[in-house]
């Protein structure tokens, strides 16, 4: 199962332009949801002119928080799924940051003193308050969708809720078409 699910996940990346590597180290994800709140709280370093990379660091600069949290979240799954990259590892959450101009060291010293953590434990526990099960979560029309899912499940679930609500429409009329005929 697992074997074939990987063969259909590179089968797409490889359609899109994607080289999944399935090498990336697996864990607990705390860490890497406490570097991407960083992302987003801490703006990114200023270019440094002498660095061969300074270019890339240029464009950074002056965007805003969701700017730099979707460059870094972009770059960690680059990291993860393409490379090799370990997202339980300080190191490796902090060369991330390193590579979309966000300050490497702080990002590390950051990490490895804990910050964070209470507020990732927050949104954590209020998502399993909600009902919440897995990632990607997705919500249609009232309805919860956990977890990776095929196409063909979305347009099932849509196809669902369509001749849901046609029915409810065709009972509406019913119940309008009786009541419009009643005297008094």
């Amino acid at each position: 199962m697992a074997a074939r699910l990987r063969e259909r996940l590179a089968s797409i990346g490889r359609e899109i332009g994607l080289s999944f590597s399935f090498k990336g180290k697996i864990g607990n994800t705390r860490s890497a949801h406490r570097a991407i709140a960083y992302s987003r709280t801490h703006p990114p370093a200023p270019p440094n002119p002498s660095s061969a990379n300074s270019t890339d660091a240029a464009v950074v600069v002056g965007l805003g928080d969701d700017d730099a949290q979707d460059r870094f979240v972009l770059a960690l799954f680059a990291a993860y799924f393409e490379g090799e990259a370990d997202i339980t590892s300080h190191a490796d959450l902090a060369d991330v940051a390193g590579s979309v101009g966000l300050d490497r060291d702080e990002m590390l010293a950051w990490l490895d003193s804990g910050k964070g953590g209470e507020e990732v434990d927050e949104q954590d526990r209020a998502a399993r308050e909600m009902g919440l099960k897995g990632v990607p979560h997705f919500a249609v029309q009232g309805r919860r969708v956990d977890g990776a899912r095929d196409v063909q499940d979305f347009l099932e679930l849509f196809v669902k809720i369509k001749e849901e609500e046609q029915e409810q429409a065709a009972k509406a009329n019913v119940h309008t078409t009786v009541a419009s005929g009643i005297t008094t």
